[in-house]
């Protein structure tokens, strides 16, 4: 059995910086820092913030490691340089009885992150403090053993990541092939509205049984990926008033800051009823038959280009920004051929099936990895 130190004993905390928003910028100016947001480790964002010139003293490497205080709670990261928003914290820990790549796979671990949940939990809103995180144990065998611990893991690690960048490829490969079949389309241009329906209103199901069961899908529920977690069904009456109504093969997109500019949107398929109901953050766009197709919008919308005329139009103050319906009136494009929008859905659907080929044999050395982890953490790995 491995020995468990709490981690204030061989640790200690440095919280990063509160910098006002006025004071961070998009672009890169002279004598400016880089500064570090969560979804720059969360989502590997590379939409970075700059800053005027911070102390030395707050600035980490790409070999510090950080943990996330409240938001994505206990999330453990490295491998950037710059300067940590206030809702981070670096972990400095004694090299004399750690081994950093050890530390980090530790932190990581199940083991040690259900503590950190069960700890972040004792105020209203989950977060975590240097108390708390003092107290957290972990697992230290002698600092060889932990070299031997990490290297099996950075192995089977390896693994993982190539599974991970081939969907990327299959994921940048249908970005491309958007571009390439509609980046260069001339003629008149048509306002996305006319293209597909707004906001389509929930009477046209007045007539359902209020008990009928329905997809009851929170923002949280979709990524920025595409993807969406259907496990929540509700009757049509508990969620008739306070939320967003959409249909089998409606686009929504996510219209509140920051989920619209991470990417938040999806088709909804498979729906329960082929009905669903959500937040009312969402913004709903139904394809007209004929005229347009759920894959067009969808990667539409996803695009870098839409997404960023998207944000220099929202309205509202800061953390509460939205895309406006209006939007989508006066955002005008070329509407391709429907016949060309349904290759490009006939294209999109072989990838995909590859990329699911790819995310089956990321799910292995997901499972190998983590079998691996629970071993090296119970002595039973070297």
């Amino acid at each position: 059995m491995i020995e468990e130190v709490e981690l204030g004993k061989i640790a200690s905390f440095s919280q990063g910086q509160q910098v006002s928003i006025p004071d961070q910028r998009k672009e890169m100016f002279d004598g400016c820092d880089t500064f570090i947001r969560i979804i720059n480790y969360t989502q590997g964002s590379s939409d970075f913030r700059y800053i005027p010139k911070q102390n030395p003293k707050y600035h980490i490497t790409k070999h510090d490691i950080i943990m996330v205080r409240y938001g994505a709670v206990g999330f453990v990261g490295k491998g950037i340089e710059g300067v940590l928003a206030n809702n981070m914290f670096k972990i400095d820990y004694d090299k004399q009885v750690l081994f950093g790549d050890y530390l980090f796979r530790a932190l990581r671990s199940g083991k040690v992150q259900s503590q950190l949940i069960s700890a972040s939990q004792s105020t209203s809103m989950a977060a975590l403090n240097f108390k708390t995180v003092s107290r957290v144990k972990i697992p230290l065998p002698p600092l060889e053993t932990q070299k031997k611990i990490a290297a099996i893991l950075d192995e089977a690690d390896k693994l993982r990541q190539l599974d991970k960048r081939l969907i990327e490829k299959y994921d940048a490969l249908t970005q491309s092939l958007f571009l390439d079949m509609f980046g260069d389309l001339v003629g008149e241009k048509e306002s996305l509205s006319s293209l597909c329906e707004i906001n389509p209103k929930k009477s046209e199901i007045s007539n359902l049984d209020k008990s009928t069961l329905v997809s009851f899908i929170p923002m949280s529920n979709v990524s920025e990926k595409g993807e969406v977690d259907l496990s929540i069904e509700k009757t049509i009456d508990e969620v008739w008033s306070g939320f967003t109504y959409f249909a089998e093969r409606d686009v929504v997109f996510a219209k509140i800051t920051p989920c619209m500019e991470n990417g938040k949107g999806a088709i909804m398929r498979s729906l329960t009823n082929g009905i669903g109901f959500g937040t009312t953050e969402f913004h709903v766009l139904r394809p007209k038959e004929n005229k347009s197709s759920s894959e067009w919008i969808y990667h539409l919308t996803t695009s870098y280009h839409f997404r960023k005329l998207a944000e220099n139009n929202m309205k509202g103050s800061a953390g509460q920004k939205r895309v406006p319906t209006d939007f989508f009136k006066r955002f005008k494009i070329v509407c391709p051929p429907i016949e060309l929008q349904n290759q490009f859905a006939e294209r999109v659907e072989a990838i995909e099936a590859q990329k699911a080929l790819a995310q089956k044999s990321l799910e292995k050395s997901e499972e190998l990895f983590n079998s691996l982890l629970q071993k090296a953490f119970k002595g039973e790995l070297v």
